[in-house]
């Protein structure tokens, strides 16, 4: 009986803690939760403006947007705006904020902390205008040029194209992709810009190349009687040689002396009816008079660049080679033998750039004459396959020398659009003498074993 009631009392002891604890801890107790913080409903009464272009400021009102930014998040349609670049300024009332690229057209959607809140009209995106290319990178005042990109518009008055130093050309034609402007006569070489936006905005272009219309022309030699035709790959020139047996040639109204060099009796430069291409003889060189006294009212730029597409066709070079065979292409300082009739005239002083046959070298001829050696005065010639490893003495190849009548500096030399360097062994830049006095006739043509021929086309010189 005894032990049962000490049972007993075990249990009711049990019974009596369990109670105690129940009421020492509520029942939610066990359940707990910190409280969620909660915030006022947010506002969207408006924006303004609404329409704008990438970077355009957009004023948002309405309420309870709080005083921390970054608990907010704003995008236009699908683009999102940057909270530490593109949000200007920040209020409980108002936010500025910048209108994100690729923005789109559609409302505008806002959210801050838990609360969202969107635009009742859509905000109107105006995509930049975007210049992808000119029909020309080079051209002289007063032709026309086509301006291709993205987002010009239709409105000619809502969008000014500026030259270099803010010169404004006249807009002939536009189109959402196209602007056709004629270029201003008092534009320098440089940057074309695109303003709009009520000029609030700007898109910078490539650089447009101003070339002096003194000396340039499209096809260097026009189709005439003196010249026998042009030889501009066109195919619509008529045969003959070239040049006449005149030796004072007027293109346009600018007057040019030519002098042919006929030694030995060799070939004539000779164009081919159709055939769009001079074939330059054995040894045959033209030199036009490029100092000032060759045409009225004509100045001689600092910067000369002579461009020309050749062919070495079946020119030979000697065994041993000699380093001045080939096609050349620079300048003379001098006429050895002057001629009426543009026969038997030869040039002194060649500078400029020789590419030789069966070598496959370039020389950066510097003025001095050499029968024998493969050098002179320090310069040697360098591989063309050290740059253009495939190259094919068969195809037709572009050459572009410019110099710096100024310094006398070879300013760059181009074959094919890869850069080729003359350098010594300290790796010091080379350069003949491309002085004012040294460049007085430019010079193409060629030397080689008699009966062989090259062939030329597409000649520029500005």
């Amino acid at each position: 009986m005894k032990k049962y009631n000490i049972i007993k009392n075990i249990a009711l002891l049990t019974v009596l803690i369990s109670t105690l604890l129940v009421a020492c801890y509520p029942e939610q107790s066990i359940e707990y939760n910190p409280d969620v913080p909660t915030y006022d409903a947010i506002t969207f009464t408006g924006f303004s403006p609404t329409t704008g272009y990438p970077g355009t400021p957009i004023t948002i009102t309405g309420t309870n947007f709080g005083d921390v930014k970054q608990a907010a998040k704003i995008s236009f349609n699908d683009a999102d705006v940057d909270i530490d670049t593109e949000i200007v300024s920040y209020s409980d009332t108002e936010m500025v904020v910048l209108v994100p690229e690729f923005a789109g057209t559609g409302p505008i959607n806002l959210s801050v902390w838990t609360n969202e809140a969107q635009s009742s009209t859509d905000f109107v995106y105006k995509a930049g205008v975007v210049i992808s290319s000119l029909s020309s990178y080079e051209a002289t005042a007063g032709e026309q040029l086509t301006i291709f990109g993205l987002n010009f518009g239709t409105d000619a008055s809502a969008i000014s194209v500026l030259f270099n130093d803010g010169v404004e050309a006249t807009i002939e034609s536009i189109s959402n992709t196209e602007i056709v402007v004629t270029i201003p006569t008092d534009g320098v070489s440089g940057a074309i810009t695109i303003t709009y936006d009520e000029g609030n905005r700007e898109t910078v272009g490539p650089t447009f190349i101003y070339v002096d219309s003194s000396i340039v022309y499209d096809d260097f030699l026009e189709a005439s009687e003196e010249f026998g035709g042009c030889f501009d790959r066109s195919g619509t020139q008529e045969s003959g040689y070239w040049p006449s047996t005149q030796p004072i040639n007027y293109i346009g109204d600018r007057k040019w002396e030519i002098h042919g060099n006929d030694q030995s009796g060799r070939s004539w430069g000779f164009v081919e009816e159709g055939s769009g291409e001079l074939t330059i003889g054995a040894t045959r060189s033209w030199g036009y008079d490029i100092s000032d006294h060759a045409a009225s009212g004509y100045t001689k730029p600092t910067t000369l660049t002579l461009e020309a597409n050749i062919n070495l066709g079946t020119f030979t070079n000697n065994d041993p080679p000699r380093p001045f065979r080939g096609v050349h292409l620079g300048y003379v300082s001098e006429v050895l033998n002057s001629a009426t009739d543009g026969n038997s005239v030869s040039y002194g002083g060649l500078r400029g750039i020789i590419i030789t046959p069966d070598s496959n070298e370039i020389y950066l001829w510097d003025g001095s004459f050499s029968t024998s050696s493969t050098t002179f005065a320090g310069i040697d010639a360098v591989s063309i396959t050290d740059f253009i490893p495939d190259y094919d003495r068969d195809a037709d190849h572009n050459l572009k020398l410019v110099v710096d009548t100024i310094t006398g500096e070879l300013v760059s030399f181009e074959l094919d659009g890869t850069l080729i360097e003359f350098t010594d062994d300290a790796g010091n830049k080379l350069s003949p003498d491309f002085s004012d006095a040294n460049t007085k006739y430019m010079l193409i043509g060629g030397n080689a074993i008699s009966g062989t021929f090259a062939y030329c086309y597409d000649i520029r010189f500005y």
